[in-house]
């Protein structure tokens, strides 16, 4: 196996993030293989999850649909988005 032959290895910082422990990032990763379905699309969705995540903070709700927040969220947007490019 050669290095063309493998997915690059690219870490997602939690530090700061919304809170909610391994149930919050659990839940984020069964976020993530259910978006590996449209992975074209990912651009459009990290937009989407900043946008409404936004709009949350200034509308004092909290994060919303239980399981994991939406700044981990947009974190393993932009992790994608970035092994996206380097593909």
């Amino acid at each position: 196996m050669t290095n063309d032959e493998s997915l690059p290895v690219m870490e997602v910082d939690d530090e700061g993030g919304g809170g909610g422990g391994s149930a919050a990032r659990t839940a984020d990763l069964h976020w993530l293989a259910r978006l590996s379905c449209c992975w074209r699309d990912v651009e459009r969705l990290r937009h989407e999850v900043a946008k409404a995540s936004n709009e949350n903070a200034h509308n004092g709700g909290g994060c919303g649909g239980g399981g994991g927040g939406p700044v981990g969220r947009i974190k393993l947007l932009q992790t994608v988005l970035a092994m996206q490019q380097v593909a």
